[in-house]
């Protein structure tokens, strides 16, 4: 069932969907002419036929709109296809000047020979109003090919809206038993022509995506958009509803105020229906509007935070840095020629340890930024955590060395992951870096993973300093302002951990620690796993 109504929704949003209703109609009134069936050609006795010109103009012009507006047709088809069409137009331009300056040419003969008559109105011919719309169809029709211009299409698109509305108008004369020139010397336009008329203009609207004047004079305005969206309809249903119920269920030869007041009746409450449906759908769409306004102002303060935290990392972290290196660069050059080389190498190492630490805080910085806007790529493949854990040691180890700190880890050769090669390596190197940062002197690392059912759960754990408890919660916020200076004198900007949170939550995984001020930390994460595979 949902695939069939899926099939039907997909058919009607097709821009040609009601050329094919209105080929049906052509065709049918076409072989009501060819079998004599004349009631097939005009729905009703009541009224005159279409006129099987108008028949084989409708059907051509359709055939010439499906091939003008595909775009994989030959140049030749197309050029082909607008010769016929200017021939249409020129056809039809004759039978307006036939009626216009009262002509005898009688072209129409070519078809029919012994037209009937309905009264005073002659079965067979076209209609003089027929044929101008006719000729506004053939200007819409070569106004929608892919590469004219906007102003060619516009032009196209205006006379495809007054065929439109011209054809409105005729068909309410109808639906109001009062149909428009019967009484007249004009030949009418019938009611199925009215019909395809109405169909045509609006597959040529939509073909030209609504570029008409009209559209464009409120394309620009969304409150006006959508509350033409949501009560046109209902003022053009009332019209219906209300030439329909007086047409056929009229009461006016035995009660004409029962009439007026069942019609009346049941148009207010078609109204009130459709007002509280479109209430409520106008409401829906107002809360998603609010919920998105109040989503978008929350991820406004975020990036004020975000802003702010950038600017006291870059005043606060990046300042102690650069006045190390700034004042031992002065007191070297100052005495450089005074210096022992032992003094100078005692400076230089405190210059290089502060670029380095500069350089450190930099990358977290450019780092968290590329997270931030996106432009880190994700790619996730199976990786074997042993593997990666000793590239990222054989990194860190000379490090770690250098504080007299022992790396420890445990881990099975057979633990395979789903995640992204670097952002596993960058979670990894913060996680160590970090607790290097945070150990003493001759203290030690372990580093573990272990499976679980679905994942597997991969902590660093340190003998350092730990972390008061108060403060455990502001390691993964960005809105909280929370460094230390490591065991060594190492600086950070706090935004290793973040991004660590950032790059495990990109994979489904969490990120967590356990802590207690002077007994060491364990930071713990998890990944996706994939059980009995080795990478």
């Amino acid at each position: 069932m949902d695939t069939e109504k899926s099939a039907f929704v997909h058919l009607i949003k097709r821009k040609e969907s009601f050329l094919f209703l209105l080929l049906f109609i052509a065709s049918l009134s076409l072989l009501g002419w060819l079998f004599g069936n004349i009631r097939i050609t005009s729905f009703s006795l009541k009224y005159i036929p279409i006129p099987p010109s108008s028949v084989v103009m409708f059907i051509t012009l359709s055939i010439f709109l499906l091939i003008n507006s595909d775009i994989e047709k030959s140049r030749l088809t197309k050029s082909l296809t607008t010769i016929f069409v200017i021939i249409d137009a020129f056809y039809c331009g004759l039978i307006f000047l036939e009626y216009l300056f009262s002509l005898t040419w009688d072209i129409e003969y070519i078809l029919i020979k012994i037209p009937g008559m309905l009264g005073n109105v002659p079965i067979g011919r076209m209609s003089p109003i027929s044929s101008v719309l006719f000729i506004f169809i053939c200007i819409g029709i070569l106004g929608i090919r892919q590469n004219n211009s906007e102003i060619i299409r516009y032009i196209g698109g205006s006379f495809s809206l007054l065929t439109a509305l011209i054809s409105s108008v005729l068909l309410i004369g109808y639906l109001y038993n009062a149909p428009l020139l019967y009484g007249g010397k004009i030949i009418p336009v019938s009611l199925p022509s009215a019909i395809c008329f109405l169909l045509f203009s609006i597959t040529l609207l939509r073909a030209t995506e609504l570029q008409f004047w009209t559209y464009n004079l409120i394309k620009d305005n969304k409150v006006t958009r959508r509350l033409l969206k949501s009560f046109l309809p209902i003022v053009v249903f009332i019209v219906i509803l209300q030439g329909f119920l007086d047409s056929v269920l009229s009461f006016n030869d035995i009660n004409p105020p029962l009439t007026s007041a069942l019609i009346l009746f049941m148009v207010v409450v078609v109204t009130i229906f459709i007002v509280f449906r479109v209430s409520a759908i106008s409401g829906a769409q107002l809360l998603k509007v609010e919920e998105a306004l109040r989503e978008s102002e929350k991820q406004l303060r975020q990036l004020n935070a975000d802003k702010d935290r950038f600017l006291i990392i870059l005043g606060h972290d990046l300042i102690s840095p650069f006045n190390t290196l700034l004042g031992f660069s002065e007191l070297l050059l100052a005495g450089i020629r005074k210096l022992e080389i032992d003094e100078i190498e005692y400076q230089l190492k405190h210059i290089n340890k502060a670029a380095q630490n500069s350089y450190n805080l930099l990358v977290d910085i450019l780092m968290w930024a590329r997270t931030q806007s996106g432009k880190i790529p994700f790619k996730p493949q199976e990786l074997n955590i042993s593997d990666i854990l000793k590239d990222t040691l054989e990194i860190l180890n000379p490090t770690a060395n250098a504080k007299n700190i022992t790396i420890n880890y445990y881990t099975a050769d057979h633990i395979a992951v789903i995640a992204d090669f670097d952002m596993l390596k960058t979670v990894l190197r913060n996680l160590v870096l970090n607790a290097i940062k945070f150990t003493n002197s001759g203290g030690a690392i372990n580093i573990n993973a272990e499976e679980n059912s679905d994942s597997v759960t991969i902590s660093v754990s340190d003998n350092g300093i730990g972390i008061r408890a108060e403060n455990l919660a502001k390691l993964f916020d960005i809105s909280q302002v929370f460094t230390t200076t490591g065991t060594a004198e190492e600086t950070g900007t706090g935004l290793g951990l973040l991004l660590c949170k950032e790059f495990v939550e990109k994979h489904g995984g969490k990120i967590w620690v356990e802590s207690e001020s002077g007994k060491g930390s364990d930071f713990k994460f998890t990944l996706p796993i994939i059980k009995g595979q080795v990478v």
